[in-house]
């Protein structure tokens, strides 16, 4: 699935996040339709999004993509970029632990 804020990245390698659980994640895919499909696909979408924008400064990435089946994304990012940054959860969004995987 393509979309989101895409920003250009300098010298980045792609890299693979996957999420920890989210129940609004479970919820969305469990009630599958067409319509279910379309509001996990912007779920999805927003909330990569607004991790990326959360976590790294503006300009420095380039999201790629999100995956449904997953929850996780792919992004270019620099190797200083890659480390684990831990959130405290906190409704709507959830932003538990993530860690980013080299392709």
């Amino acid at each position: 699935m393509e979309g989101g804020t895409v920003t250009p990245a300098s010298a980045g390698e792609l890299y693979f996040v996957f999420m920890d659980f989210d129940p609004e994640y479970e919820r969305l895919r469990s009630n599958r339709s067409k319509n279910g499909d379309n509001g996990l696909d912007a779920y999805l979408s927003k909330k990569h999004d607004m991790l990326l924008e959360r976590v790294l400064e503006p300009g420095t990435y380039t999201k790629r993509f999100s995956w449904v089946i997953v929850d996780g994304f792919g992004v270019e990012i620099t190797k200083e970029q890659v480390t684990f940054h831990p959130f405290p959860t906190s409704p709507p969004l959830q932003f538990p632990g993530i860690l980013f995987h080299k392709k």
